[in-house]
């Protein structure tokens, strides 16, 4: 008899909270997550970033961690 409000699940997951973010950082810690896993493939997981990237994006963290590990973890 639970019923399910839609509209606060989509207003909830819809959400943007932009805030400044160090993109090297990330992408080490993405890839620190997911080397030992690359490594039992046989693959070695290799990163490079521009060095125009600015230090600091002001984005949202979650959205961007989520888009990178899903991109890394569908790759391996």
């Amino acid at each position: 008899n639970e019923l399910v409000d839609f509209d606060n699940i989509n207003y909830l997951s819809t959400q943007v909270r932009i805030e400044p973010i160090h993109v090297r950082r990330l992408i080490n810690r993405i890839k620190d997550l997911y080397s030992a896993a690359a490594h039992t493939r046989g693959v070695e997981l290799v990163t490079k970033v521009s060095p125009d990237m600015p230090e600091l994006l002001r984005t949202d963290r979650h959205r961007v961690i989520r888009s990178l590990e899903n991109l890394v973890g569908n790759a391996l």
